[in-house]
């Protein structure tokens, strides 16, 4: 288990102290951008950015995609609400479909559940 210690702690103060807690501020480079910056070069991208929380990594991501109004996106009947939230937040419509015994989305389910206006699956594995 991670535990926050005294050099998390003295980051966070020093960010604080300095006044500049927002990420976008003029003629200055914020701790988000240096973070995104080390973390693309760490897994070998070109681009990362920080979101504040799963569910607005969720939105971006199908906004990203092109997911919006009138499109649909299958997500499990077992998930966190942040899984159909993200969907009605990107303007579509999330459909619910079962899972099975592995708590997944049951395969034949899912391709009962796929019609024309489907654009996206978000499979969520417990």
């Amino acid at each position: 288990m991670y535990r926050i210690g005294k050099k998390e702690s003295d980051a966070v103060a020093r960010i604080i102290r300095t006044g500049r807690v927002f990420r976008y501020q003029k003629d200055h480079v914020s701790q988000c951008q240096r973070f995104e910056e080390r973390y693309a070069k760490f897994v070998g991208t070109k681009y990362a950015l920080l979101t504040s929380s799963g569910t607005t990594a969720i939105t971006a991501a199908l906004v990203a995609l092109g997911v919006g109004p009138g499109d649909e996106v299958i997500v499990p009947a077992h998930t966190y609400m942040a899984t159909a939230i993200s969907v009605v937040m990107a303007g579509a419509v999330p459909v619910i479909v079962d899972i099975d015994e592995s708590i997944t989305l049951s395969p034949a389910a899912l391709a009962d559940a796929i019609g024309p206006r489907t654009k996206a699956v978000i499979p969520v594995h417990m």
